[in-house]
């Protein structure tokens, strides 16, 4: 689960199917400095299906610093994760506008003339299948949701996502989990460039493994 861990910063291999709230909660317990801290030194967040890269904290001093370089996005953050429908462009940018959509839950993506907070991302498609793209995302805004809403934006949501997903979306396997998660996560900290990889997990790799088998 430790991916890295200094006297000032952890960085955790975060599964799926917990929330990072839970997550600080559990690791304050075996990492006494993240006691005292406000969230326990969680520094950003991902949703309970996202898997992958979660740093912390592990003093007041680091802490602010780290959500500092979040805030003004000088953290470089690349996301994997498939898609329903083969995208056509190999990679581009995708500028939306986002707000709250009827769905409270919902942070829906619109047109960026509109009303809303401006979210931006680039993506890169890394393979085809029949019915799917494999995606690279590196989100530039650090919005709520920002990758899910924009793919759905796009009329390419991700496969297994209930809340973002399409009626008649159909994903490869039944599946517990949205299908994204955050491989690579590179920040300047501690007076060096520091870069995190978080390899895919089983059971999003061996979907993949499917795909390629039906594939060929």
């Amino acid at each position: 689960m430790k991916l890295y861990e200094s006297d000032k910063l952890l960085v955790i291999d975060k599964p799926t199917g917990i929330v990072v709230s839970e997550l600080a909660e559990e690791l304050k317990n075996d990492v006494l400095q993240l006691k005292d801290l406000p969230r326990y030194g969680l520094a950003h967040r991902l949703d309970k299906d996202t898997s992958g890269i979660l740093l912390f904290g592990k003093d007041e001093k680091i802490l602010k610093i780290l959500k500092e370089k979040f805030k003004k996005r000088k953290v470089k953050k690349k996301y994997v994760c498939l898609a329903w429908r083969p995208m056509k462009e190999k990679k581009g940018k995708i500028v939306t506008s986002m707000r709250r959509g009827g769905d409270r839950r919902k942070h829906q993506s619109y047109d960026p003339e509109e009303k809303g907070r401006k979210a931006v991302s680039f993506y890169e498609v890394l393979e085809n299948f029949r019915n799917y793209s494999l995606i690279e995302v590196s989100p530039i805004t650090g919005r709520r949701h920002q990758i899910r809403s924009q793919l759905a934006y796009l009329g390419h949501p991700l496969v297994g996502d209930k809340l973002y997903g399409f009626k008649d979306q159909k994903d490869p396997v039944k599946m517990d989990r949205h299908f994204l998660h955050n491989k690579f996560l590179e920040v300047k900290v501690e007076g060096k460039r520091k870069r995190f990889i978080s390899e895919l997990p089983d059971d999003l790799q061996e979907i993949i493994n499917k795909l390629r088998c039906q594939k060929n």
